[in-house]
This record gives C-alpha cells, structure tokens and sequence, in this order.
C-alpha cells in the first residue's frame, strides 16, 4: 500500500525485534511500522524496547489483533498510533 501511494518511499524489513533493533541503530529513519507480534517479542513489551531505541521517531503499532486494552496501552506509552489490519 505504501508504494502504491506514490512517493519516495524506501522500506527496511526485520522479521524480529533483535533484526529490528539492529536496524535502528542507523540514523536513517522517518518512522517504524511495527508488527507486536513478532517471533521473539509479543505485546506491549515489544512497543517497549522498540520505542526504547528511537524516542524521537514516530512508532506506529500494527497488529491483526482486537484488544482495545493493547492499544490503550501502547498509546499511553507512546505509539503515534494503532491499526489493527
């Protein structure tokens, strides 16, 4: 969907949060799109440690999930947003 909508876009892919983390140690990103369902971290914890490393980028939180109390919290703790796909 991103690339449809036009745009210079560039993308970089982590399959976890320890391959997400070593990602953001290079200063070159505008935002994180972050699963919270990933195969080494689940849940707010994930939000966490990944908002933990980039405090000042926006975290947008996806998840196929429905639990409005997930997306409370993460909020509270600092997500720019949640979308459930």
């Amino acid at each position: 969907m991103l690339q449809e909508a036009g745009g210079e876009i560039e993308l970089t892919h982590a399959d976890s949060l320890h391959a997400g983390i070593s990602c953001l140690a290079q200063p070159v990103f505008d935002l994180v799109l972050l699963d919270i369902s990933l195969p080494d971290s689940q849940g707010i914890d994930t939000f966490i440690k990944i908002h933990e490393q980039v405090l000042d980028i926006p975290v947008v939180v996806l998840t196929g999930a429905r639990n409005e109390l997930a997306a409370i919290q993460t909020m509270r703790a600092g997500a720019q947003d949640y979308l459930i796909w």
